[in-house]
């Protein structure tokens, strides 16, 4: 938490605007306790809403939890709830427009514009709840097939009575397993289009060969779940599965990321 962008440009952004009605949660995923408790201690002296499960269980779980216990206070029922990750630069721009929008625009979820390395990563088109498409322009979106990731995206409180995180996921397709829920239950989507969030992509950065095989290992799960609701979703994350599998091969030097390709497939 101390050393969060998310955070740190966050309590900025709102005492910039000297905004006092939001409550800053954070469900800390970290699995050494040493950092657990230093972030205990930091929430508690900053007023931070501080939970844990005490290891990492995912994102959806972590979401889940949150809304579960703010669902429960009555006097919330007319908030929003606001997701960011730990490694997001926010604006004052982004928190003035998104005020602005829901005191002027009625939507049930409301999906700002995140680049990462120069180039729009969320909202995008999605085909059949597989291929994402990434646009070059936000004009392009079409909102019968937007899809977006969590950084930003806001959402009424009382829409959690239809939709929920699916805790079958870990990490990955999280956000989208939430829009294809949002589209089933003929949401109404808002984006706001001259808000503007920048994120730290860690697809973009390079690691170590066990970093990366941990990280694709939870990749591979993740969508093998996601893919059991359709035959078209099965064969696209097949394909594109293997051939990430043979470009990271090709990158480290080894055949590991192709066996494990084939280990969880075949599980």
């Amino acid at each position: 938490v101390i050393d969060s962008e998310t955070y740190i440009s966050l309590r900025q952004s709102l005492e910039q605007m000297e905004y006092s009605k939001a409550l800053i949660y954070v469900f800390d995923n970290s699995t050494d306790e040493n950092i657990r408790e230093s972030n205990k201690k930091y929430a508690l002296k900053k007023k931070i809403i501080y939970r844990t499960s005490n290891t990492n269980v995912g994102l959806s779980k972590a979401y889940n939890f949150l809304i579960d216990e703010i669902r429960e206070n009555k006097d919330y029922e007319n908030d929003y709830f606001v997701t960011f990750d730990d490694d997001t630069e926010i604006r004052n721009c982004y928190l003035q427009e998104l005020i602005k929008v829901i005191e002027n625009e009625e939507a049930d979820v409301y999906l700002p514009v995140v680049y990462a390395n120069g180039i729009i990563i969320s909202p995008s088109n999605c085909l059949c709840y597989a291929k994402v498409l990434i646009v070059d322009n936000v004009s392009k979106i079409n909102l019968n097939y937007v899809t977006g990731i969590n950084t930003g995206l806001c959402i009424r409180i009382t829409t959690f009575s239809k939709i929920r995180y699916n805790e079958e996921l870990f990490l990955d397709n999280v956000d989208h397993s939430l829009f294809e829920s949002i589209h089933r239950n003929n949401l109404k989507i808002f984006i706001l289009k001259n808000s503007i969030l920048y994120q730290k992509y860690s697809q973009f950065e390079k690691v170590s060969k066990n970093r990366k095989l941990e990280r694709f290992r939870i990749t591979l799960s993740d969508n093998k779940i996601y893919a059991k609701s359709s035959w078209i979703k099965k064969i696209f994350f097949r394909f594109s599965g293997m051939r990430q599998a043979k470009r990271l091969d090709k990158e480290y030097y080894t055949d590991s990321f192709m066996k494990l390709y084939k280990c969880v497939w075949k599980s």
